[in-house]
């Protein structure tokens, strides 16, 4: 009986600790006569559940990003180009002050080389530019037919333009063609024509009871003949011709100086006359400004017709 007791402390003084939920012993009664009493300790597993609320750890759950709002997606639709652009070539030939003198070799060459010419403003001048080419090396052939008539144009060079086209059929540019080969529009007709402008309003046209503005009468055409210019100076090298070139137009305050190449120099020369008294006059002229080297020299020029029927 001593031991059951001991066992009972033992198992009592063990959970001291669990206070809360103290320990279920069941009694057994002895048998009959016997003195001794069975104590049987049943087990409570609810106390150990609290002991480990007591020890759970405490975990803090991650930030969920918020979720973007729902964006439209872009959608990219191919639109169909209005325009196709077109990089060419032409020849710049030579740049006048008068407009009728550069109409007159542009409209020149045209016919000669049977290719497209024109005349395009730059600040008080008009350049002569001929061709449209898609390849250079057509453009720079065109350059050198163009300098080898040895009128004066041997300073032409190489400018690089865009057109641009309403639809991509269609002939654009032409390489070398004929006249009689080309379309019967021009490439500019081709190029900027818009369908929409059937449909636009009517024009409102100005009253013939409206003053006319008065114009004044063109200038006379231009022909080329037979006369003189002034030799500046020459030079090997074409670079310093094209500097000297540039000068001489600042200085005397005229367009109608050129590059003329005729080897193993390039000229520069000066002016356009038809008697040998008008050169002279401009060659003194020059000597005074310090171009000592100024000469007469016989070349073709272009005058006005009339002073060619004149003379």
């Amino acid at each position: 009986m001593a031991a059951c007791v001991s066992i009972a402390a033992l198992s009592a003084s063990g959970c001291a600790s669990h206070a809360q939920t103290p320990p279920v012993v069941q009694r057994q009664a002895a048998a009959t006569g016997t003195t001794e009493v069975a104590v049987r300790e049943s087990f409570d597993p609810a106390r150990f559940r609290q002991d480990l609320l007591l020890i759970d750890p405490v975990f803090t759950a991650p930030a969920v990003p918020s979720e973007p709002a729902d964006v439209a997606p872009r959608l990219e639709i191919d639109e169909p180009a209005d325009s196709v652009t077109v990089a060419v070539h032409r020849v710049q030939v030579i740049a006048l002050r008068r407009q009728e003198g550069a109409q007159a070799i542009a409209d020149e060459l045209g016919r000669r080389f049977g290719v497209p010419a024109e005349v395009v403003s730059q600040g008080r001048l008009f350049a002569v530019r001929v061709g449209r080419h898609i390849d250079a090396a057509h453009a720079e052939g065109l350059r050198s037919q163009i300098i080898a008539l040895s009128l004066g144009y041997e300073g032409a060079f190489l400018v690089s333009d865009t057109l641009q086209s309403a639809t991509a059929a269609g002939p654009m540019v032409w390489e070398n063609e004929g006249a009689d080969d080309r379309p019967e529009a021009e490439v500019y007709t081709d190029a900027f024509s818009d369908s929409s402008l059937a449909d636009s309003a009517p024009v409102d046209w100005p009253d013939d009871d409206l003053p006319v503005p008065e114009v004044d009468p063109p200038e006379a055409e231009l022909v080329r003949v037979q006369g003189y210019r002034v030799l500046i100076d020459q030079f090997r090298d074409s670079r310093k011709a094209q500097e000297l070139r540039g000068g001489v137009m600042r200085r005397l305050k005229r367009e109608d100086v050129i590059v003329k190449f005729e080897a193993p120099y390039h000229k520069v020369l000066a002016g356009g006359f038809r008697t040998e008294s008008q050169t002279q006059r401009f060659v003194e002229r020059c000597r005074l400004l310090g171009y000592r080297k100024a000469a007469q020299f016989p070349d073709e020029v272009y005058l006005p017709r009339e002073e060619q029927d004149n003379r």
